[in-house]
């Protein structure tokens, strides 16, 4: 997992990857948590190994670790092949987007 960073300001980047479902509890459902943070226009690279099912991918970007510029999930289904890799860019607006 990688976040790229093309903005002049530092970065914190928060990720979780949970395991979706109704019967679980927050912290059944929570398979990687991390923090990334993120040099201006730098990178930071982490190696994230889980299971071979789906996800749903939460993260919050937040400019010099103290204002949130953007929060939101997406669905992250890993390919059969082994070749899985999420990246993220951040803006200069500081909106995360995942490649």
């Amino acid at each position: 997992m990688s976040v790229f960073n093309h903005d002049d300001s530092p970065y914190t980047v928060l990720i979780e990857l949970v395991r979706p479902g109704e019967n679980r509890s927050r912290s059944e459902a929570l398979v990687y948590d991390a923090r990334f943070d993120v040099p201006a226009d730098g990178g930071e690279t982490r190696e994230a190994v889980v299971e071979k099912r789906p996800y749903i991918a939460r993260y919050d970007a937040y400019e010099d670790d103290n204002f949130l510029t953007d929060q939101d999930h997406f669905h992250y289904y890993p390919h059969d092949d082994g070749d899985d890799f999420i990246a993220f860019d951040i803006d200069d607006q500081g909106t995360l987007t995942h490649r």
